[in-house]
């Protein structure tokens, strides 16, 4: 059986050997018409600090590659869409083995070795020339101009339950311009989690202190995770609560439209600015500082892209007539949900002898376009 299955293979493989690259696939294939939400340096870090040599694995899960067969011929980065910062001229020296992982990256394990299939390929060894790039506006897309060609070709065949690893030690990476700083490639990650401000701090709704909420602290929520927030800048050792809302500014809380204006009450350039759904007493600290509990985010993927709101009201009497001061409101989007088919992992200061595990990455996806 397992013949038969080889001799398939190898029969498709065939008509490409003798081809020029025409054809190719990304990884993960939703970033061959999509942007990613995050990125990934620490193969191209630059600091003060000697980081290299950084040794890598980029795992992908077979099921996400459409091709059953291919020799995989050369390999491309592209800059990332979720910073804006721009990618200065830069080169790595870099050596690339691809080999067929033995499990899906799920079954990854921060050991190196594990992940390795039965016959590594060594396609590349060499300096990786990484182009001066600035971000790309959406919709569309950044280029694919760090290119790779591989100088030994290497055999990709699909098989259920395996990954195509890419194992990558960069051993530096060195800006080539007076502008210096990491070369960020794109990547895509679980939906993160969001604060957004609702709509904006209150300058104007001031302690009797003069202070008012302007800076917080913060935790965003994930499935399965927690969160809480802290207002900072706050009358020190007063009391109060904090709510929690699911309609914010331009919303509606009864017959009033959010944000509700508390002057006429008595707190003039205060605001309330959620529907209320509960509350939690809240106490600041000599520090000025007030902090909710960690409220733990049930892991049920309903809840993922879900938004609530935050506010606080603070006592003080000497402040206004009302005897209160609300706090800067926020909006929360929780993140997680669909896991992109990959994994990472990685080691950096990775220095002889190679430390045999590294940090896993789970459901972390560099974007990668195979040409073959």
């Amino acid at each position: 059986m397992r013949k038969h299955f080889l001799a398939a293979a190898l029969g498709l493989l065939a008509p490409l050997a003798g081809a020029q690259t025409s054809r190719s696939f990304v990884v993960p294939s939703a970033l061959e018409k999509g942007r990613g939400n995050s990125y990934f340096y620490y193969l191209t870090w630059y600091s003060s600090l000697s980081m290299h040599p950084v040794h890598v694995q980029l795992i992908y899960d077979v099921k996400d590659i459409k091709v059953p067969a291919a020799l995989l011929r050369e390999m491309y980065f592209r800059r990332s869409s979720y910073v804006g910062n721009e990618n200065y001229l830069s080169k790595a020296v870099m050596d690339v083995n691809l080999s067929m992982g033995p499990n899906s990256p799920a079954g990854a394990t921060a050991a190196f070795k594990s992940n390795v299939g039965a016959n590594p390929v060594n396609v590349f060894k060499g300096t990786v020339n990484l182009p001066n790039t600035k971000y790309v506006r959406p919709p569309s897309l950044p280029p694919w101009n760090v290119k790779i060609v591989f100088t030994k070709p290497f055999p990709y065949i699909s098989v259920k339950g395996k990954s195509l690893v890419v194992d990558v030690t960069c051993t530096s990476f060195t800006p080539l311009g007076t502008r210096k700083g990491s070369w960020y490639m794109d990547m895509l990650v679980p939906p993160p989690g969001k604060r957004s401000s609702n709509p904006a701090p209150q300058p104007r709704c001031r302690f009797s202190n003069g202070k008012y909420n302007n800076s917080i602290s913060h935790r965003n929520p994930v499935l399965g995770g927690t969160w809480y927030v802290r207002y900072n800048n706050v009358l020190p050792n007063t009391s109060g609560f904090g709510a929690i809302g699911n309609a914010g500014a331009k919303g509606k809380w009864g017959p009033f439209t959010l944000p509700f204006d508390l002057g006429p009450l008595g707190a003039p350039g205060c605001s309330w600015n959620v529907k209320v759904l509960f509350t939690v007493a809240l106490t600041s600290n000599a520090s000025g500082s007030a902090s909710w509990p960690s409220i733990p985010i049930p892991n049920n993927p309903v809840l993922a892209g879900a938004s609530f709101y935050d506010h606080a009201a603070l006592l003080d009497p000497k402040a206004n007539a009302l005897g209160i001061v609300t706090t800067w409101s926020s909006k929360w989007t929780i993140g997680g949900g669909a896991t992109p088919p990959g994994c990472i992992v990685y080691k950096y200061r990775d220095s002889t002898p190679p430390s045999p595990t590294g940090y896993l990455r789970p459901g972390n996806a560099v974007a990668v376009k195979f040409g073959f």
